[in-house]
């Protein structure tokens, strides 16, 4: 009798497991098959690297590198390590060790915590001297940037992530990111892959090509920085432009910032003040009142304006002051000379239609279309058909007007190319969707066009006079606007230079604008004093390495006939 019951007994297991073979093969079969074969199966990123960012000579200003990146991978045997090694770890990665040793316990169930990324080769070795144990590094891309404050403001720089956050690696972030792939591969019991089963083929990054000249954009940032600290001032920026073509050959504000280093950032450093700020342009903007001034019949260069006494009340309150008393001047001095007063009474003959034609066909008021995030194409030039009654003659020498660097620049190279539009180009071999205008107001850009060039020669600008190459310009001096106050500052002053060289056959045009210069030996802070020497040093340099030759040929200055006094 007990045997009977120990056979049935082992029958009932037997039978029970057989059922439960049969079910797990026909009933459940298909759900162990795919759950058995999900865990051999595994997705592998086909990773692509950023590309790189070039200047015009294809010298790299922005390459990608690899770099190691600390983890944890046994959480539980990091914590055993020696108290001592863990303190050395905490000051080579100068992060505080319990704040190291909390992230570890609060993560203790996983096998990947990071600690810190993107190490310097320099650290990882003193890691790998510690012998820890539940540690290990893995690689990931890096950008770094070569000429690093430099070119900060026209490259900008990506997180840590790689994703583009402001400059052409915020404009590119897609063209030079590209997309990783994916590789579905099947594994075996040793996590070696047997087969490909499936593959996403990655999307390849392409490399940006800039105009930028990295020679030139060095020297110009070099000297604006220099001139800021020599005159105190609190910032400043210079752009390069090649007026043949419109390329932009260097672009850079001081202060700056290295990209390399995250600690030394700040909102400040990285504003780029040569494309968003805007400011009154000053006297800068004369030489455009005098080529719409051509157009009026009874103007005449030689005409005979009395600026006396060096002050003219101008209505709604406002008294306008030249540096002195100039007295009579002819028309051609009164731009020589950067006379307020004589700019006004020129406004007085000319009509607002006239003057705000000029205005717009150099680009005030125009959107600058050019591939760099965060420009500022906002303007306040009124059609002329608002204007009050005082705004033409404030327009007449520089105030109410608000300009960029950028747009400032743009219109200098009209006068350069003696009436001719070109769009502003910063991608080499790019077509820009802006249409290029013809030639307009040829003759009284070159007329205007030789005057700058006595400004240099003998009048406000004699600072940016070159040794061996002819050279124009204007200068521009103004107070900053106080936004809070709604008026302007009484001790703050803009200095500002615009000029081009050689004069003949124009190749360069080269702003420059310093913020606020606080040292009193520059006072009155006259733009020829304070930013006409910065021109100086990087048009000269520029020349040398464009290997353009000394132009010697003073332009003669002729002027339609004719005499007026008014």
């Amino acid at each position: 009798m007990r045997k009977f019951f120990i056979y049935t007994f082992f029958f009932v297991i037997v039978a029970a497991l057989v059922i439960q073979c049969v079910a797990l093969q026909y009933r459940d079969g298909e759900i162990y098959s795919e759950k058995s074969f999900k865990k051999q199966i595994r997705d592998i990123p086909i990773r692509v690297t950023r590309a790189t960012i070039y200047d015009r000579n294809f010298n790299p200003i922005a390459v990608t590198i690899p770099m190691d990146s600390l983890f944890i991978n046994r959480p539980r045997n990091f914590l055993k390590n020696e108290n001592s090694k863990l303190l050395e770890l905490s000051k080579i990665l100068k992060i505080n060790k319990n704040t190291i040793l909390s992230k570890v316990e609060n993560n203790i169930n996983k096998n990947f915590i990071y600690i810190e990324r993107k190490i310097s080769p320099t650290k990882v070795k003193k890691i790998l001297d510690l012998n820890l144990k539940g540690i290990a590094f893995h690689k990931e891309n890096h950008r770094f940037y070569p000429e690093a404050e430099v070119t900060s403001h026209i490259i900008g720089k990506t997180n840590i992530d790689d994703i583009g956050q402001s400059g052409m690696e915020e404009t590119f972030n897609k063209k030079l990111s590209g997309e990783n792939g994916v590789k579905k591969v099947m594994l075996n019991r040793k996590k070696e892959q047997v087969k490909e089963i499936e593959s996403t083929l990655p999307v390849y990054p392409d490399s940006v090509h800039l105009t930028i000249d990295n020679r030139i954009q060095y020297a110009a940032y070099k000297s604006l920085k220099e001139q800021v600290i020599k005159v105190n001032a609190d910032s400043g920026s210079i752009i390069v432009v090649d007026s043949t073509n419109g390329e932009i050959l260097a672009l850079a504000n001081s202060p700056s910032y290295n990209p390399n280093n995250k600690n030394g950032y700040t909102p400040e450093k990285a504003r780029n003040r040569a494309i968003k700020e805007k400011f009154d342009p000053g006297s800068t903007i004369k030489p455009f009142l005098f080529v719409a001034a051509q157009n009026t019949k009874n103007f005449f260069f030689e005409n005979k304006i009395d600026t006396s006494p060096g002050k003219l009340k101008i209505g709604g309150g406002y008294t306008i002051e030249d540096t002195k008393n100039h007295g009579i001047l002819s028309a051609d001095q009164v731009l020589i000379k950067s006379s307020n007063v004589g700019s006004v009474k020129i406004s007085e003959i000319i009509s607002q239609e006239d003057y705000y034609e000029i205005l717009s066909y150099v680009g005030f008021g125009e959107d600058i279309d050019i591939n760099l995030s965060g420009v500022n194409n906002s303007t306040n030039l009124k059609h002329f058909t608002k204007w009050k009654p005082i705004d033409l003659k404030t327009y007449s020498y520089g105030y109410g007007l608000n300009v960029t660097p950028l747009q400032l620049v743009k219109a200098y190279t009209v006068i350069a190319n003696n009436g001719k539009k070109l769009p502003l180009k910063i991608i080499k071999e790019e077509r820009s969707l802006q249409t290029i205008s013809e030639q307009k107001y040829e003759q009284n850009f070159i007329q205007v066009k030789k005057i700058l060039q006595k400004v240099v020669e003998k009048g406000t600008a004699k600072s940016a006079r070159l040794d061996n190459f002819t050279s124009g310009g204007k200068t521009g001096t103004t107070r900053i606007y106080n936004h809070e106050l709604k008026k302007y500052f009484i001790n703050r002053h803009r200095s500002i230079f615009v000029g081009m060289t050689p004069m003949n056959e124009t190749k360069l045009v080269i702003l420059v604008v310093i913020e606020n210069p606080k040292n009193k030996k520059y006072y009155p802070f006259y733009g020829g004093i304070v930013a006409g020497p910065v021109f100086k040093k990087v048009a000269t340099e520029s020349l040398r390495i464009l290997n353009i030759h000394p132009d010697k040929n003073l332009l003669s200055i002729t002027s339609k006939g004719g005499s007026n006094v008014f």
